[in-house]
């Protein structure tokens, strides 16, 4: 979990940072990502970075879990727009999901994730 000065920084910046963080683990695997990276795109010293997350570990894991949790906004929302219809929100949920997944930069995350066999969530 990031530390509180990450949790209260604006929600642009938290943005700023999660994009970041999907430019870098697009192109790299948790062992090859770099920190670096990272904070040369944001433009902030390393120990700002640290300031926020403990490592890139955590930084990793943070992200795919508010991924995974789209996940589950969209099966929320897709009930809420069927009415409460499994099977229509299904659909609704399934053609979601299958945009995201043909998003260039997701399917590139996913691919990555996969790779390295991220089949759990911290």
């Amino acid at each position: 979990m990031p530390k509180s000065t990450y949790l209260n920084l604006s929600d642009s910046r938290k943005e700023e940072i999660m994009e970041a963080a999907r430019e870098e683990f697009s192109n790299h695997t948790l062992e090859t990502a770099s920190v670096a990276n990272i904070i040369r795109k944001l433009n902030i010293a390393r120990g700002t970075f640290y300031k926020y997350f403990d490592d890139l570990e955590e930084l990793y894991f943070y992200f795919f879990r508010l991924k995974k949790l789209n996940l589950v906004k969209f099966l929320n929302e897709s009930l809420e727009k069927a009415g409460g219809k499994f099977v229509v929100a299904m659909d609704l949920y399934t053609n979601q999901v299958i945009e995201e997944l043909y998003n260039p930069t997701l399917r590139t995350i996913t691919e990555i994730s996969s790779s390295v066999g991220m089949t759990s969530w911290k």
